[in-house]
C-alpha cells in the first residue's frame, strides 16, 4: 500500500481476524497495530479484499514505468463460498492515508432492489439496483458534457437527447445492459475518480452471484460483480 503494509491476522480456514491487525511504515520500518473506530467484527470473518488504487500510466519518452499505489483496501463480506454470494452490509475499510481501519458507512438508495449493486465512490457508498442505476460509462463521461441549456444550442447539443442520462436510456432501451457487465472482476479506480460496484442479493442477507466491472482499469481482482470508478 501508499507508505505501508496492512498485515490482518487469518485463521486457518481462510477467516479474517480484523481486530488483530498491524501497519508497518517503510519510513520508520516498524510495525504498530492498526488503529480503528472500535465497529470492528467480534469474530473472525470471510472477506474479499478488494484494493482501491491510484494508477500512474508512465512516460516512454521519459523512460518511467507506469506505476500504481493503493490508498485504500475495502473488505467486503462473503456471505457462502457455494454458491459464492457477498454480504454488501458487511463492508470496512483501511485507509493507507490515516491508517485507521474502519467500518464504512453504506446508504440504500432504490427501493424495491431486485439486483443490488455495492457501489464505491469517493462521495459515498451506497447500495443501488442494476436496473435502475446509471451506467458506469455514462457516469464517467458526466463530467465532459457541458451544463444543460433550456434550448438546443449552436453546437446541437439537446439536453433532452444528448446528456449521459438520456444517453443511457436509449442505450437500454436498445437492448443494452442497464449496468456495465463484462468478464473479469475488479475495483482499482484512479485515485479520486473510482468507483467499486458489487452486485450481490438481498439487503442485510447473503446476495446471490454476479459480476460487475469497469474494464477501464487494470489487474482486477477477482470479486463477484465488483466495479470502481
Amino acid at each position: 500500500m501508499d507508505g505501508c503494509d496492512l498485515l490482518v491476522a487469518e485463521t486457518a480456514d481462510g477467516l479474517y481476524d480484523l481486530r488483530d491487525s498491524f501497519v508497518f511504515d517503510e519510513k520508520s520500518d516498524l510495525f504498530n497495530r492498526c488503529a480503528d473506530d472500535g465497529n470492528l467484527p467480534a469474530a473472525p470473518a470471510r472477506f474479499q479484499c478488494i484494493p482501491w488504487a491510484e494508477l500512474g500510466s508512465g512516460d516512454l519518452l521519459r523512460n518511467k514505468d507506469p506505476s500504481s499505489r493503493v490508498l485504500k483496501m475495502y473488505f467486503v463480506g462473503v456471505a457462502t463460498l457455494e454458491p459464492r454470494s457477498m454480504d454488501m452490509t458487511s463492508l470496512y475499510m483501511f485507509d493507507a492515508a490515516s491508517r485507521v481501519l474502519s467500518r464504512a458507512p453504506v446508504t440504500t438508495v432504490h427501493e424495491n432492489i431486485d439486483t443490488p449493486i455495492l457501489r464505491i465512490r469517493p462521495e459515498g457508498i451506497t447500495i443501488e439496483d442494476a436496473a435502475q442505476a446509471t451506467p458506469v460509462w455514462a457516469i464517467l463521461a458526466k463530467d465532459y458534457w457541458h451544463d444543460p441549456v433550456p434550448e438546443p444550442d449552436e453546437r446541437g447539443y439537446d439536453p433532452a437527447k444528448h446528456s449521459p442520462e438520456a444517453l443511457a436510456a436509449q442505450f437500454v432501451a436498445l437492448g443494452g445492459e442497464p449496468a456495465a457487465k463484462e468478464q473479469g472482476a475488479g475495483a482499482e479506480g484512479a485515485g479520486e475518480g473510482g468507483v467499486m460496484e458489487v452486485a450481490t442479493g438481498e439487503e442485510g442477507e447473503g446476495l446471490p452471484d454476479g459480476l460487475e466491472d469497469d474494464s477501464y482499469v487494470e489487474d482486477m481482482p477477482d470479486v463477484p460483480a465488483v466495479d470502481m470508478m
